[in-house]
């Protein structure tokens, strides 16, 4: 049976820290979390292929945004400045309908 973690974690539960690496799937992992993520505001490490995310009927531009409504922002973990990015800039750099571009990111609440 799927269970989401918002359904799962008890409400007292307090998640400092997610990784998340399920070949594209983790826009459905996120909708299952919101919650925990609304109230806790973990730090997440996740891989990130836009194209993979879309073969799961999400656009990764979409997942992005409902993190930002969030209150995080993105750091590409290939990038050597690491820089604060935005959904807009992440997805410039790996655009959806490119076949092999991916990389890791640091997901934090911005301060």
């Amino acid at each position: 049976a799927l269970v989401t973690l918002d359904t799962y974690l008890d409400k007292e539960t307090k998640i400092d820290f997610i990784k998340i690496d399920i070949e594209g799937a983790e826009a459905l992992a996120f909708k299952g979390m919101m919650g925990i993520l609304a109230k806790c505001k973990p730090i997440i490490y996740t891989e990130f292929v836009p194209r993979n995310i879309a073969r799961y009927g999400t656009h990764a531009e979409d997942m992005l945004k409902e993190l930002e409504s969030l209150g995080y922002a993105f750091t590409d973990t290939l990038d050597e400045t690491k820089s604060i990015l935005d959904s807009k800039t992440l997805m410039l750099r790996y655009p959806e309908n490119e076949q092999i571009l991916a990389t890791n990111i640091l997901c934090r609440i911005k301060d």
